[in-house]
């Protein structure tokens, strides 16, 4: 494994852990209100993407846990809005079947490095918007308590690792919408820190 492949096993395993975080905060808590269906559709659509990304770059052990993080992505999705679960699962379900049946010559394509920065371009648009969602409805409610802390401290480092890991392989456009995926978790750190800071005045 070289440096590049660790990096990205260990960005792997902190975005994974970061929506087990979530779930396990919302079935403490019971609630959703403060939560983002659009950015929790996103993570599963864009994790999708991910892991067509790490079969191209053949990241091996990381693949399976990006595999993981999608099942635990999905749960949460699940949590906050079963409709849109079903949803986003059958429009994944018809993409792959539809590319694989009508083009099953691409299809075999994409799983190598041949479109690759197409792929992660694609991933990129999705990425780059997943958390603004969440950003506005935080600033919206002016609360993060459905928010977990944890879950967005991880979900800061394992994106902080993801665009090292694109500027480590040199692909453009994934570390162009790494960083400003990762900007945008970090703004959920800063409303968090405000909310508790304007707490601690009252």
């Amino acid at each position: 494994m070289n440096f590049a492949q660790a990096v990205s096993l260990v960005a792997s395993i902190l975005c994974t852990i970061a929506p087990g975080l979530q779930v396990l905060h919302i079935l403490r808590t019971r609630s959703v209100a403060g939560l983002s269906v659009l950015t929790c559709v996103a993570l599963v659509m864009g994790n999708c993407l991910a892991i067509l990304i790490g079969v191209q770059y053949s990241l091996g052990l990381t693949l399976a846990i990006m595999i993981l993080s999608l099942i635990i992505q999905s749960v949460m999705l699940h949590l906050v809005s079963p409709r849109a679960a079903l949803a986003t699962g059958a429009a994944v379900i018809a993409a792959i079947a539809g590319t694989t049946l009508l083009a099953p010559g691409l299809a075999a394509d994409i799983l190598t490095t041949r479109y690759h920065e197409q792929v992660a371009f694609l991933w990129g648009i999705i990425a780059a918007t997943t958390f603004i969602p969440q950003v506005l409805v935080t600033r919206r409610t002016r609360q993060t308590k459905d928010l977990s802390w944890l879950t967005v401290i991880t979900f800061a480092v394992g994106f902080t690792l993801w665009t090292t890991f694109a500027v480590m392989v040199r692909n453009w456009s994934l570390m162009l919408w790494c960083g400003i995926l990762t900007l945008s978790v970090y703004e959920l750190v800063r409303l968090k820190l405000a909310e508790k800071g304007a707490r601690a005045v009252m």
